[in-house]
């Protein structure tokens, strides 16, 4: 099974924790990073291009480098889209991390899989994340149906 799970629990209504669990091919794990509800808003509404621009929609966070302003010093939730080959298929690549906040950064744990999807499953991920940011449903997947 190919599946990105986030969920989304606020802190306030400007931001919250992001929860991202993945699986593929037998690969499973999970981060967590703080997100502004206007950045995952905005990544909600860019999935929904038809068709995804090269560079594709993006969403990152972890802890920023305090020296170099927008630039994560760890990323514990990284999730990208981006066209794949002619036949319209779209390239979700996902990485997920422990904090390595009290340890040494080299004993952190991080999974990163890729995996394909079509723009039909996008449009269910999109619809489901905006019902998920709005409390209506418990979370909100990203599942590549067989073909």
């Amino acid at each position: 099974m190919n599946q990105l799970r986030l969920v989304y629990e606020p802190e306030d209504e400007y931001h919250g924790l992001l929860r991202a669990f993945v699986e593929s091919e037998g690969f499973v794990g999970r981060g967590e990073a703080w997100f502004v509800m206007e950045e995952l808003q905005a990544f909600c509404d860019e999935i929904g291009a038809f068709p995804l621009p090269d560079r594709g929609p993006m969403l990152a966070g972890g802890y920023w480098d305090k020296d170099k302003p927008g630039v994560l010093d760890q990323t514990h939730v990284r999730i990208e889209l981006s066209p794949h080959g002619s036949k319209g298929f779209v390239c979700v690549a996902v990485q997920v991390a422990t904090e390595a906040y009290f340890r040494a950064t080299d004993l952190q744990q991080s999974l990163s899989v890729k995996f394909l999807v079509n723009y039909g499953d996008l449009a269910r991920f999109q619809t489901a994340m905006a019902l998920h940011f709005r409390g209506e449903v418990e979370a909100a997947a990203l599942e590549a149906l067989p073909s």
